[in-house]
């Protein structure tokens, strides 16, 4: 698939999650896809590796149960051969403290016979951590 075509099909990605169809989101990957969100799991349950579509839907199960999305604003798309890196910035509020979080975002997946076969995720995992704890009492 040409840049375009990756393009297009990570903008379906991105418009599927918007309405909440993951079947659609997961339909765009491959069955042994890599999903890497870069942060330690013992900090945050959602971070860390995951392989195939189970794992992967486990990723959005546990991020719901966790966080009340704010939003996820994807702000730029830019295609270099098989990948297409997506800028952006998120903000949340954690179920469990309370507390918000807001970060910028860079996610880059990499394409594969039109699917995608890796996606990793890079943002503040310090900010996101920190919303995770409970306030000091004084």
């Amino acid at each position: 698939m040409n840049e375009q075509g990756n393009l297009e099909r990570v903008r379906a990605i991105y418009q599927a999650f918007a309405q909440g169809d993951l079947p659609t989101v997961l339909s765009h990957f491959h069955d042994d896809a890599i999903w890497h969100v870069v942060g330690d799991p013992r900090q945050v349950a959602f971070f860390g590796r995951r392989e195939g579509k189970a794992a992967m839907t486990e990723f959005f199960v546990s991020l719901a149960g966790q966080v009340e999305a704010l939003d996820c604003m994807p702000q730029a798309f830019h295609a270099f051969g098989e990948q297409v890196l997506v800028l952006g910035r998120d903000s949340g509020t954690v179920r469990t403290t309370g507390r918000r979080y807001r970060t910028d975002w860079a996610q880059l997946f990499t394409l594969r016979e039109g699917r995608v076969a890796q996606f990793r995720e890079f943002y503040d995992t310090a900010a996101i951590a920190q919303a995770f704890q409970p306030e000091a009492q004084p």
